[in-house]
């Protein structure tokens, strides 16, 4: 099963909050993330992307290119605001 796979249909890996449980499954998660750390690095930018819960990692990223467009835009329009309105 691939990150793709595992992130659509393991609750495990969806919610940041469940612990894996120990066991056969919690091995087979451990050989599939290595350290945790991709999955971790997932779970964080869920938590920090807007509604991004439930993506599939490719649409994860995507969307999180899309929000980052859209910061960056709100950030240039407050800054032609600022400059508009200083004396």
């Amino acid at each position: 099963m691939g990150v793709n796979a595992c992130l659509a249909m393991c609750s495990c890996c969806l919610n940041g909050r469940k612990k894996l449980q120990l066991g056969v499954n919690s091995r087979r998660h451990r050989r599939q993330w290595g350290s945790g750390s991709v999955k971790t690095k997932v779970l964080k930018l869920q938590r920090v992307v807007p509604r991004s819960h439930g993506l599939h990692l490719d649409q994860l990223l995507v969307h999180t290119a899309d929000y980052i467009s859209q910061l960056r835009l709100q950030v240039s329009v407050l800054e032609d605001l600022v400059k508009f309105h200083e004396p």
